[in-house]
């Protein structure tokens, strides 16, 4: 038996159980009041029979229409994307491109910040040590103490 035939009579034996069965409403401990339904009458045998070859002939039917169907939908799916690529209804790819370029752009901007930074750090410490040998000179000249 192929998957399909057998799920579907899986689904099938599961229904009429149910059907068989009581109500999920009704409980066995509570008695049956004069207005409930008669008890069901079990299905003859012939009735099953003829249910299965039905579900036989069900099950076939629907293998030929998936097998056909299937293809149709991949080939649709495939279309579909195809055709989707680029489409941005919501604006989401664009938005997305925009932001890494932003990231990318404050990304350059710190970095060219930070190199100024420390050309001018580097530039400070030079005319720092400059001008304190400059001092240092200016108090040796006066014979002063150089003070702290």
């Amino acid at each position: 038996m192929k998957p399909h035939t057998t799920f579907i009579t899986a689904c099938f034996l599961a229904f009429c159980s149910v059907a068989t069965s009581p109500c999920l409403g009704q409980s066995s401990n509570v008695a049956p009041t004069e207005a409930a339904a008669p008890t069901p009458k079990p299905i003859d045998p012939m009735t099953w029979v003829a249910a299965a070859q039905d579900l036989r002939i069900a099950a076939q039917t629907a293998e030929q229409i998936i097998d056909k169907v299937g293809n149709t939908i991949e080939q649709t799916m495939v279309h579909v994307a195809q055709a989707s690529h680029g489409f941005d209804p919501l604006g989401l790819k664009a938005a997305m491109e925009t932001v890494r370029q932003q990231n990318e752009t404050i990304r350059e901007q710190n970095e060219t910040i930070r190199g100024a930074m420390k050309a001018e750090n580097r530039r400070l410490q030079r005319e720092n040590r400059r001008l304190k040998k400059a001092l240092r000179k200016a108090h040796e000249l006066n014979g002063d103490a150089p003070q702290q």
